[in-house]
């Protein structure tokens, strides 16, 4: 990966966008984010601080960044002012005027500035420059050996991984706490995680939302010891908050044929996919018992308001894992609900179709289909 940013170590007189961040240029393991965009500060120029500084005599004197060198008075030099812009070589005196000493006047002349900011060394700290803010931020570097943070090969591994941190944050964090912090991870990487593991059949069912994931990934070992199990079949149900009902052989009267077991779930179709009925038959089929008898699912489509600006035809268009089919209405204008339910019942090789609600449909598949009366 190339940085694209084209400020890598700190630059006087440089305007900075929101967002930039640069190194110090002693690189202590801090970067900084500018918070603000403006121009750094300059080397020529710079402000005086809010309260008048304590003038040293034969010394330089302190006065944030500036630093003021004591020099015989010139007649007419002005008093210094607060949060004022001053060049380097202007002269001032203290608002008490020359400084006298042994007789002679004395004035302060601006001799440089230190423009760098002073940096702080620790992280979530701010500091101002000239028009900017900044705040600083641990760097990747404090994790490389320090006999070779100064290798122009570890410095461009420091600053990329800094650049995608900062640019990619929620890819970096998902690299970072995958193993670790499933609430900082990303759903993608979640999905990622459980198919780089080998248990891709256990999520294939169904579209989760990532608090569905991450519930999942937190037994997803217990669920692949199990698996075999009807305790197993139960948890994954029960994490993914199904409605279900598991029947054996033994349990039904009379017994019905040894070693088979009859499944019945509920499904609202709006939280599943198109596919997720031929693979739950797959995912049950394959994870536990040697003989799936019966498989019943039971499932809802609720069709969601919609506004009809005209009168007309208004047709609703469904696939399901046994072919299409469509359901016709006649709207009226304004707000058209409807509200309609079907369950698909027998063995798992001969399913038919039967609605809750005399309803008029076309099936457009050969869809076996039979309308309550």
């Amino acid at each position: 990966m190339t940085i694209t940013s084209t400020y890598k170590t700190w630059q006087p007189e440089t305007y900075y966008e929101k967002g930039d961040y640069v190194y110090p240029s002693n690189r202590t393991g801090i970067f900084h984010k500018c918070l603000r965009s403006g121009n750094s500060q300059s080397y020529n120029f710079g402000y005086s601080q809010l309260h008048e500084p304590t003038w040293k005599i034969f010394q330089n004197t302190e006065d944030g960044i500036l630093f003021w060198k004591f020099v015989p008075y010139v007649s007419g030099t002005n008093a210094w002012e607060p949060k004022t812009i001053y060049n380097v070589g202007d002269n001032v005196v203290p608002t008490t005027g020359p400084v006298e000493v042994a007789g002679e006047d004395f004035m302060y002349q601006l001799l440089y500035i230190v423009a760098e900011p002073r940096w702080p060394g620790k992280p979530n700290q701010r500091i101002e420059d000239f028009e900017t803010y900044w705040e600083s931020h641990v760097s990747a570097q404090t994790f490389i050996p320090r006999r070779l943070q100064k290798k122009d090969f570890y410095v461009e591994v420091y600053e990329n991984i800094d650049y995608i941190k900062e640019t990619y944050t929620s890819d970096y964090d998902s690299a970072k706490y995958k193993h670790s912090d499933w609430t900082k991870v990303s759903l993608d990487a979640l999905q990622a995680y459980v198919y780089e593991n080998g248990y891709e059949y256990i999520i294939d069912i169904l579209s989760l939302d990532k608090d569905q994931l991450e519930a999942i990934i937190n037994y997803l070992q217990l669920i692949h010891f199990l698996k075999g199990t009807k305790q197993g079949l139960e948890l994954v149900f029960n994490l993914l908050d199904m409605s279900y009902e598991i029947v054996e052989w033994w349990e039904k009267t009379p017994a019905d044929e040894p070693m088979t077991w009859n499944l019945t779930v509920d499904l609202n179709l709006s939280n599943v996919k198109r596919d997720t009925i031929a693979k739950l038959v797959a995912f049950t089929r394959n994870y536990v018992y040697p003989k799936l008898k019966d498989f019943l699912i039971k499932y809802s489509a609720v069709l969601a308001e919609v506004d009809i600006a005209h009168a007309g035809f208004v047709d609703w268009f469904f696939e399901t894992s046994w072919g299409p089919f469509a359901v016709t209405s006649i709207a009226s204008a304004g707000w058209h609900d409807q509200f309609f339910e079907s369950t698909w019942v027998g063995t798992v090789g001969d399913q038919q179709m039967i609605t809750q609600s005399d309803d008029p449909m076309i099936t457009q598949g050969g869809d076996n289909m039979v309308t309550n009366p």
